[in-house]
């Protein structure tokens, strides 16, 4: 049961103040007939007094008066919820001074009174949204200078784990049991003796295919014991596939070229890196605005980003240093040079200029303590060893001589053969 409660006051003839639990209205007219305008909108009135006959009929308030949006406004993929509620889709994105931008899902501007309605009914999930480009743009940098901390500490046990085959064996079919009906009826009872021995058939045939795929598995467990353990010691050709596999695994921020050649019966590892460019380093780190809908953007000036390209090559060529020594055991001595390509200002075509080149020993390598690099600097780390490199204090870098490696090598730069490794960026923000 709903309850009422109802007064009016009469203001004047003809006029009369209504007090309920609405809220109040005010009346207009004589008896029998008149307008009332209350919370509910407009209601008009007309009755013939002494018979109980009455017409009514309300006027709500325009939606517009409720904050809501009409449907003309609505774009064409709007889809009713119910009521007065729309499903529309809206498209997000940042203008180039940082402010959000929505339009619809044709990309079209959205009609201002749908605009200001997101804006205010989903103002969380917009300022969320900006926080998820916040820290793309930044993961940027985050992630050029924490390359050097994902370095595998030099190994010295090479033991494989065999991995189990991983797949069940397949469920035989449960045996026929026979009932009565069974032995009543000769067809029902062929019919199913019929539909085990096909069960039976398949089951024969699907233990094939897991035994077949279960001993290829075992073989290929075996192949990499034997490269593991053995291969990687002996065999020049299980050493390449090995360090090639490793370098592929890393998740490089830059694209990344390695080209590597394996001396010495496997003493010494020569290795050439095409570096990134400078101008592969973030120009500009974001911070969402703390009013309004937009990002701030803060410029780096232009010794920033060249000491944070130095950073950047230097933990490029530790990470493939510690690869190496960790890949292969029988790597004594390695030497790394790193080469990016620059116009040249005689002919204008781009040529190889190397601007850093460094020369270390595994003894000297096992001195880092691998357990806390995240306190390791990369520069400060690679000038312990021998190291060639002219730079000035703003970072700016000229060419430097490398050490000497194999002509081989050194030809072929930064092609992608059978002795190097073409190393695509994982993901770049």
């Amino acid at each position: 049961m709903s309850l009422r409660f109802r007064r009016y006051i009469k203001l004047a003839p003809g006029i009369r103040l209504n007090v309920g639990l609405r809220g109040p209205s005010l009346s207009v007219g004589p008896s029998g007939a008149g307008l009332t305008f209350g919370p509910a909108g407009l209601t008009s009135h007309v009755g013939i007094p002494g018979t109980g006959l009455s017409y009514r009929r309300s006027t709500s308030r325009p939606s517009l008066a409720h904050g809501q949006v009409p449907r003309e406004a609505l774009p064409g993929d709007a889809r009713p919820l119910g009521g007065d509620l729309y499903s529309v889709s809206v498209r997000l994105s940042l203008a180039d001074d940082g402010h959000l931008v929505l339009s619809g899902a044709d990309g079209q501007p959205l009609d201002p009174r749908i605009e200001r309605k997101t804006r205010e009914l989903q103002e969380n999930q917009l300022k969320g949204w900006l926080h998820e480009q916040c820290d793309a743009i930044n993961a940027g940098i985050d992630r050029i200078l924490s390359l050097h901390r994902g370095t595998p500490a030099p190994r010295h046990e090479y033991k494989f784990t065999l991995v189990a085959f991983a797949e069940a064996p397949p469920a035989e079919p449960a045996p026929l049991q026979l009932g009565i009906l069974d032995r009543l009826f000769a067809g029902r009872r062929r019919r199913r003796e019929a539909a085990q021995a096909a069960a039976l058939e398949r089951h024969r045939q699907d233990r094939q295919r897991w035994e077949a795929a279960r001993d290829a598995h075992l073989v290929e467990q075996e192949r990499q014991r034997r490269r593991w353990q053995e291969g990687r010691l002996t065999s020049s050709d299980v050493m390449h596939e090995l360090l090639e596999e490793a370098l592929h695994a890393i998740d490089w921020p830059r694209e990344t070229l390695v080209n590597f050649e394996i001396e010495g019966e496997g003493a010494l590892l020569q290795l050439d890196v095409d570096l990134p460019d400078v101008e592969d380093i973030p120009r500009r780190s974001a911070e969402v605005a703390a009013r309004g809908l937009k990002l701030n953007f803060r410029e780096r000036s232009e010794t920033q980003v060249r000491k944070l390209y130095l950073s950047f090559i230097h933990g490029v060529l530790f990470r493939v240093i510690g690869e190496a020594f960790a890949t292969l055991p029988t790597v004594q001595t390695v030497e790394c040079s790193g080469f990016s390509q620059r116009a040249d200002p005689a002919t204008g075509h781009a040529r190889n200029e190397y601007l850093l080149s460094v020369r270390l020993t595994r003894a000297q390598w096992e001195e880092i303590d691998f357990t806390y690099l995240e306190q390791v600097d990369p520069v400060t780390s690679l000038e312990r060893f021998e190291l060639r490199r002219d730079s000035t204090a703003s970072g700016t870098l000229q060419p430097i001589t490398p050490f000497e490696v194999h002509d081989g090598l050194r030809q072929a730069g930064a092609t992608s053969t059978d002795r190097s490794a073409s190393l695509p960026p994982s993901g770049t923000p």
